[in-house]
């Protein structure tokens, strides 16, 4: 069934080739050069930075954990899609239709529609098929990347039962210029081009990006070579920011993504020829007021993703608002009030001549208390979708310091939230096959968990559990037409632990990162036709999965390595041994040098990338590289503070 879903969703994704692409290309290499002129034409002053009397996401979600990821490893994996920096540093598992196609997260146990994926505030799944393709998140278009692990529907909207990955593209005036260049195996070249510029209030940032890959590896256990699979990807992202004054200010937010492919046959079906383009324009305008009233910002967005998919055209189309307001009051009683409204447009084929309009506003309200050794946070949110009745969604968290002192910290943590999921506007107006009538995707769920920190090293350990309910499925009728139906109860639970650590000695420094998770994810309710599937494990969703990272440095010279360990997953609903895909782990290793004349930095990386040539496949009939290499050269300069 996950086929027929991945059918559709190439249906219903598309783009269009047309010449104004190479001359929004131009215009962002100009704005490049542009900035890189303004540069060197006067020295830099550093504005001044705004106080913003806001709380982070975090404080808002007490009783869970948002983490936020080294920028150190993220810089390694620089030229890497989202989904491989990311399986990296958590137990996440991804649905990979081949080395660089379809990329789909799996957290806790959910399905890739269950992740809410948010650049500078905006949602950026597809609207069309319900999730983010994590292959078209390239690590060099963001600054800043969160993960908030658990339900949070009630804070980051419709979807977010597994989790929530939040992207920031962001200003960066410490390096005025900036310039990486990589080669790698299977014709693989990455550059990237960045600059920035101050002139009084106003900051700028610019970055050009292109990545390409003929993709033609060794397929493992065959003497043949991957055929039909390059593929080719570009960008440009533009943060420019004005302070009105120290406490108000404006940042514009432009992200263009560009992408060609290759569709990647299952192996032994060489004659495959499909292909799919993508495009995305991405736009985000917020003004901020700090002062003695609270913080209030008010944002307005754009977003126009296309794709093609062999003939067929798509596009979806959103216009996007949002207001906030948080106050702090004497007691540390923190309050959030929050609106945002999503006008979406789909422009598709498949969904018939009329093209279908739908409003969805989401109205929410956080509260977060802190006491002396207590952290308690509350969140309401109530959305409101086109012919559709949502449920009100709450969260409530709790964060208790056990033990606090100046050599140990021990915190309990605990959660509990209501989450929902719209149906897609595939599952609602595809060309008789949708039905409106669908209901919401609704869960319950909780989680309870435990950290120590001693001194720099810190041991987790959680424990969590959801009941999904109305879970929509597409099933087959009597004709053969597939339809989408609320068919499905799924059971999760679970639990993960991880231990990371941080030592220095002398010139040395090490630091370690392991994680593990245990999940089973079982489906209680099913369609008739699919009864086999009751009490058996979800396709697709490992019981154990395991990460680590392992990082050095040696004045001068540094070096990781990363490990991913995944274990069984089963490819069809009654969990047959036969057709399942085996456990692997993967091994990536790299060592750098740099070096700091004056203002400048250079640095050196070698990248080995599954350092054992494992055979291992993520979708079934897909092949993964072996044993594969890339090196990188990066150049900074570094601005001169006064």
């Amino acid at each position: 069934m996950f086929g027929s879903n991945l059918r559709l969703a190439n249906l219903g994704l598309h783009l269009s080739r047309s010449h104004d692409m190479h001359m929004r290309l131009g215009f962002a290499l100009m704005v490049i050069v542009a900035s890189f002129g303004a540069q060197a034409q006067r020295d830099s002053i550093l504005l001044k930075s705004v106080t913003v009397y806001g709380l982070p996401e975090e404080k808002y979600l007490a009783g869970s954990h948002v983490f936020q990821l080294d920028s150190t490893l993220q810089r390694q994996q620089i030229s890497g899609h989202l989904g491989e920096f990311l399986s990296f540093q958590f137990p996440i598992y991804f649905r990979n239709y081949g080395n660089g196609m379809l990329s789909g997260i799996s957290m806790r146990g959910t399905s890739p529609q269950h992740v809410a994926v948010r650049w500078n505030g905006i949602n950026i799944n597809s609207f069309s098929l319900g999730q983010a393709d994590f292959s078209l998140l390239p690590v060099v278009a963001f600054d800043d990347v969160k993960v908030h692990v658990g339900g949070g529907s009630a804070r980051f909207g419709s979807g977010a039962f597994g989790g929530s990955v939040l992207l920031t593209s962001a200003d960066d005036q410490d390096h005025p210029v900036s310039f990486i260049q990589e080669v790698g195996s299977f014709g693989r070249y990455f550059t990237s081009l960045r600059g920035a510029f101050q002139a009084g209030k106003l900051s700028s940032s610019s970055s050009f990006y292109h990545l390409q890959s003929k993709n033609n590896f060794p397929i493992p256990g065959s003497d043949e070579r991957q055929t039909h699979a390059s593929f080719v990807q570009q960008g440009f992202v533009q943060h420019l920011q004005y302070n009105l004054s120290a406490s108000r200010k404006l940042e514009f937010n432009y992200w263009f993504h560009d992408a060609d492919r290759d569709i990647q046959p299952t192996i032994g079906n060489e004659n495959n020829a499909d292909t799919q383009a993508d495009r995305s324009h991405r736009i985000s305008f917020s003004y901020a007021q700090n002062n003695k009233y609270g913080l209030l910002k008010a944002g307005a967005g754009i977003v126009d993703d296309k794709i093609i998919y062999n003939s067929m055209k798509s596009e979806i189309f959103r216009w996007i608002g949002s207001a906030s307001h948080q106050y702090t009051f004497a007691n540390r009683l923190n309050v959030s009030l929050n609106a945002e409204w999503n006008h979406i447009i789909g422009k598709m084929e498949a969904y018939g001549a009329e093209e279908p309009v739908e409003d969805r506003v989401d109205l929410s309200g956080s509260l977060q208390k802190s006491f002396q050794k207590v952290s308690v946070a509350f969140n309401l949110r109530q959305p409101f979708v086109s012919r559709l009745s949502a449920p009100i969604l709450p969260y409530l968290g709790v964060d208790v310091e056990l033990v606090e002192n100046a050599l140990h910290r021990l915190t309990f943590s605990a959660n509990g939230s209501k989450n929902f999921r719209a149906p897609t506007m595939n599952d609602r107006y595809w060309l008789d096959a949708g039905r409106k009538e669908l209901q919401p995707e609704t869960s319950y769920a909780a989680e309870v968990g435990l950290r120590w920190r001693y001194q720099t090293f810190l041991i987790t350990a959680s424990g969590f559990g959801q009941h999904i309910d109305e879970w929509i499925q597409w099933v087959p009728e009597p004709s053969g037409i597939y339809r989408p139906e609320n068919v499905k109860q799924v059971s999760i639970n679970g639990f993960e632990t991880g231990m990371e650590a941080f030592f220095t000695f002398g010139e040395y420094a090490l630091r370690g990162k392991v994680d593990y998770q245990f999940t089973r994810s079982i489906t209680k309710q099913a369609h008739t036709a699919d009864q086999t599937a009751i009490g058996k494990q979800l396709t697709y969703t490992p019981v154990h999965a395991a990460s680590a990272t392992i990082g050095s440095t040696f004045r001068t010279w540094s070096s990781s390595f990363f490990l991913q360990y995944t274990g069984t997953r089963f490819t069809e609903a009654s969990n047959s041994p036969v057709y399942a895909l085996d456990p692997f782990a993967i091994v990536d290793f790299s060592i750098g040098k740099s070096w700091t004349p004056k203002q400048h930095s250079i640095e050196f990386q070698l990248l080995v990338k599954n350092v054992l040539n494992t055979k291992y496949q993520l979708y079934s009939g897909r092949a993964m590289p072996g044993r594969n290499y890339n090196v990188k050269v990066l150049y900074q300069l570094n601005r001169k503070h006064k």
